[in-house]
Parts: C-alpha cells; sequence; structure tokens
C-alpha cells in the first residue's frame, strides 16, 4: 500500500479529519491534502512531525502495510490521546469565542458612542 493510502486509514482509524491530524502534527493542510492525493513525498520532518504526536504509530505499517498499526498495546491510548487533544481545542475555541463576543460588545459601545456624539 502506499503511504496516502496508509493515512486515509489513520484518518479513519483516529476519527480525525484531515484539518484536524493537519494541526495535531502540526503540519499544514496543504502538506496533509498532497500525502493523500499521492502528490507529496513524504519527508523526515513530515515523519518526525506525525511521530511526535502519534509515537506508538508503527512506521513500518505506515510505509509498507505490513504489521499492526501501533507499536504497542497502548494504540488505544494514543486515541484517546486523540479525543483529549479535541476536547482541548474544544476548550479554547469556546474561550477565544467568548473573547470575540467581549470585542464584539466593546466595539458596540464604542459605535453607539460615537452616534450619541454625532447626534449632538
Amino acid at each position: 500500500m502506499s503511504v496516502n493510502k496508509q493515512l486515509e486509514i489513520l484518518l479513519e482509524e483516529l476519527g480525525v479529519s484531515q484539518r484536524e491530524f493537519a494541526r495535531e502534527t502540526s503540519l499544514s493542510n496543504q502538506t496533509v491534502n498532497n500525502i493523500i492525493a499521492g502528490r507529496h513525498v513524504t519527508k523526515s520532518d513530515i515523519i518526525e512531525k506525525i511521530l511526535t504526536r502519534y509515537p506508538d504509530l508503527n512506521m513500518n505499517w505506515f510505509f509498507t502495510g505490513i504489521g499492526q498499526h501501533w507499536t504497542s498495546e497502548n494504540g488505544k491510548r494514543t486515541i484517546a490521546n486523540v479525543l483529549s487533544t479535541g476536547t482541548q481545542i474544544l476548550m479554547d475555541q469556546s474561550k477565544e469565542i467568548e473573547h470575540l463576543k467581549e470585542i464584539i460588545k466593546l466595539k458596540d459601545e464604542i459605535i453607539e458612542g460615537l452616534k450619541a456624539q454625532i447626534k449632538k
């Protein structure tokens, strides 16, 4: 099997989108898209980023399709880490949304203040 097919299998197994995988591995969305489309030669820096995020991933399986997906029985632990990371991302996004709401509220107050000054 090719790396692009292995990556598709991995994303499905982990239950993450290409975008989530890119974010979790610090790869660009374009790099992940190119790998899956078969337009990207997988370089050592890309492999390093994937292994940093998924240290139990069996690189032999990733490159050849031979063997188990994970190097230990702790593969499920890695999936749990993905879920934990996803939860953290959602929490961070929720905080960001609240922060943006505060900024919008302040902006609206400034606009109302300016409108009041114009009417005078």
